[in-house]
């Protein structure tokens, strides 16, 4: 209970009027009850509980998984984040009452990183720190979480969801959105359609040749939106028969800009756009291994 208050608390600095109000509110953070406590200990004392907790991480500090208590109106749950191979993250959804889970219904999702960066520039001087922690899970009715993408690249994408009925979390928009700092440059002009900020059709448009793209959102099956994002806001980065780019600060999407939307036959690899292979329309283009 005390980590959930810290850690709701640490987004503020002491002397703002968030950090009042959140810690006039502490009596809200309530501990367990008698009832309560019982579940989650005969929850964690059955082994399925404990089959994913893999030794090598334990001796190396690195946890399997992240767990999550969901309180809703009607029950309790718990979210259990394992982290796979490769940086994949699965979900499970244990229902805290009965204490059953059905590893079938595992869901490839994740809690997003929340980063901090400072920086300190001198005349002669730059350098910068950087941490990050999982971001807060405190509503049941609206929170975010990402999903692995291996549509034009690979990142991670993400998207609100809320708590459904049978305690598996359940998508509240269509559209995952990017947080990616990488961009890609077009190598010809490229025919494509126009949509507007809440992703309708409006038109037809160019992709101009050699302008740099982002990724704005996507459906995460064949539809990807991109905006284009200035010249100096990139990195060429990589030898020139493998170029890649990266963002050298964020940038904000503007829903009042122009967003340029391909449609991706992600049947085969490569995948294709516009029936043309997308490495040839694209450069830039990073797939996990």
């Amino acid at each position: 209970v005390d980590e959930c208050f810290n850690e709701i608390a640490n987004h503020y600095s002491s002397d703002s009027e968030n950090f009042k109000w959140v810690k006039s509110r502490k009596e809200m953070f309530l501990n367990p009850t008698n009832a309560e406590s019982l579940i989650l200990k005969e929850l964690f004392q059955k082994s399925k509980m404990q089959e994913s907790v893999h030794t090598k991480n334990i001796l190396n500090n690195r946890p399997s998984a992240d767990a999550y208590l969901v309180c809703t109106d009607d029950s309790y749950y718990i979210y259990i984040f394992t982290h796979q191979e490769s940086d994949y993250i699965q979900l499970f959804v244990v229902n805290a009452v009965n204490a059953s889970c059905d590893r079938s219904r595992g869901q490839n999702l994740s809690v997003p990183d929340e980063y901090s960066i400072w920086w300190n520039e001198g005349e002669n001087d730059r350098r910068s720190w950087s941490s990050s922690r999982k971001m807060a899970f405190t509503d049941p009715s609206h929170f975010h979480l990402g999903k692995r993408t291996d549509l034009f690249g690979t990142g991670t994408v993400y998207r609100a969801y809320s708590v459904g009925k049978d305690g598996y979390p359940v998508p509240e928009e269509l559209y995952f959105f990017s947080s990616a700092s990488r961009a890609v440059r077009a190598l010809q002009d490229i025919p494509c359609s126009l949509a507007d900020k809440e992703g309708n059709v409006i038109g037809n448009g160019t992709i101009p040749k050699g302008s740099y793209l982002r990724l704005l959102r996507t459906d995460n099956a064949s539809i990807c939106d991109l905006q284009i994002v200035d010249n100096s806001c990139v990195t060429p980065q990589g030898e020139s028969d493998w170029r890649y780019y990266l963002l050298n600060q964020p940038v904000m999407p503007d829903y009042d800009a122009e967003i340029y939307r391909i449609k991706i036959d992600a049947s085969q690899f490569p995948s294709k756009i516009n029936g043309t292979d997308e490495d040839t329309l694209f450069q830039g283009i990073i797939y996990a291994g």
